[in-house]
């Protein structure tokens, strides 16, 4: 009889456990494979472990205190933090460059207005080299110049073509996304150039298509904010990350500009939406969005992809693509800030203008549960 009734009670456990939900880990659902040699991750539309809430904590914010003149700020255009927290800001409108130590406290300005050694024009993009002792900055007609953080004048080179974005490797080399004109109309190239100005290296040129009028016999550029475009980010040690928004790829490469890696994700693309739509639609080449507006990536070498177009995310979250190092698409997430953003040591550098007001600051927060986002598969 006891015998009976301990099998009843193993039959009825081993039932239940078999009906019982599993807290079974998330199954990563692409497809790995070679393409010429060239490791391929393609992932499905929907990432490992879904969406990510950050949990953000306000620490700092520069620009809104008019007590501190030397903190105001006109226009914010460039953003770079080195590894003891100190903050970069260039203001191409107010023609300066200001930094900040980890507090918020004005430091110094790195040179000058003006037209001579060491002096800009409109310092718009600029960048801390992967030893964080010198900062490059773009100027006005192409002029790139060097200041070691401190503040002293290095030198500069004028480049030969205008450059909307760059980085600087660990080989002193630049890597910028140009702006070229040849027979088939305005393109953008990944170029790799000395700090001379000379071009090394072109690894991709793509279309980029924008609309353009004539009024009062002058031609006028028209951008929509939803062209398909070239985007770069760079990676720790000899590597950085590309795309062209026209498909969802991003391609990691080598500083010698052998590509290491290839991911791609399996999304439809969408639609732009009605409401923007006819408000540009003279001006639109598809009905459809770019896949991607822009590509960053944080300390851990995981890529931030933004998803949503900067223009119509005013006052509200952009959402954002996370993959791992090496490939895997593992999170979306959602931030307040859609474009200009540093991702360092736990915290969230961004750029944020008020709406009302027009203030532009620059907004410090910490992410409290940065330590539990995974940095690839389980």
């Amino acid at each position: 009889m006891e015998k009976r009734f301990l099998s009843w009670i193993s039959l009825v456990l081993l039932v239940f456990s078999a009906c019982s939900p599993r807290s079974e880990q998330p199954r990563w659902k692409g497809r790995l494979y070679l393409d010429n040699g060239i490791s391929v991750v393609e992932n499905p539309a929907k990432p490992v472990y879904g969406h990510v809430n950050l949990n953000l904590e306000e620490e700092l914010s520069i620009g809104n205190d008019e007590t501190q003149p030397d903190a105001i700020f006109k226009q914010i255009s460039g953003l770079a933090v080195d590894r003891e927290g100190n903050i970069y800001i260039s203001d191409p409108r107010a023609v300066a460059i200001k930094v900040f130590d980890d507090s918020g406290h004005y430091l110094r300005m790195i040179g000058r207005p003006g037209e001579g050694p060491g002096e800009y024009q409109s310092p718009r993009i600029i960048y801390l080299s992967p030893d964080g002792q010198t900062l490059h900055v773009m100027d006005f007609n192409f002029r790139l110049l060097f200041y070691r953080t401190e503040g002293t004048y290095l030198g500069q080179a004028t480049l030969r073509s205008p450059i909307r974005d760059f980085i600087i490797d660990a080989g002193n080399k630049l890597w910028g996304i140009v702006s070229v004109l040849d027979e088939e109309g305005e393109r953008r190239a990944l170029e790799k150039i000395e700090i001379d100005g000379k071009v090394l290296l072109q690894i991709i040129k793509v279309p980029y298509q924008v609309s353009r009028k004539i009024e009062a016999d002058a031609t006028i550029r028209i951008t929509t904010g939803y062209e398909e475009d070239l985007f770069m980010a760079a990676l720790k040690g000899k590597n950085l990350a590309y795309g062209y928004s026209g498909e969802y790829k991003l391609t990691i490469i080598e500083t010698d500009g052998q590509p290491r890696l290839i991911i791609k994700n399996q999304g439809a693309r969408r639609l732009i939406p009605p409401e923007e739509a006819s408000k540009i639609a003279e001006y639109l080449k598809s009905k459809y969005q770019p896949h991607f507006f822009g590509i960053f990536t944080d300390d851990l070498d995981r890529m931030w992809v933004l998803r949503d177009n900067p223009l119509s995310v005013k006052g509200r979250a952009a959402r954002y693509d996370i993959y791992s190092q090496d490939g895997y698409f593992i999170y979306t997430t959602s931030l307040p800030y859609a474009r200009l953003l540093v991702l360092k040591n736990g915290k969230l550098y961004a750029r944020h203008v008020e709406e009302e007001t027009g203030i532009h600051m620059v907004k410090r927060y910490r992410i409290k549960n940065w330590n539990l986002l995974k940095t690839s598969l389980d």
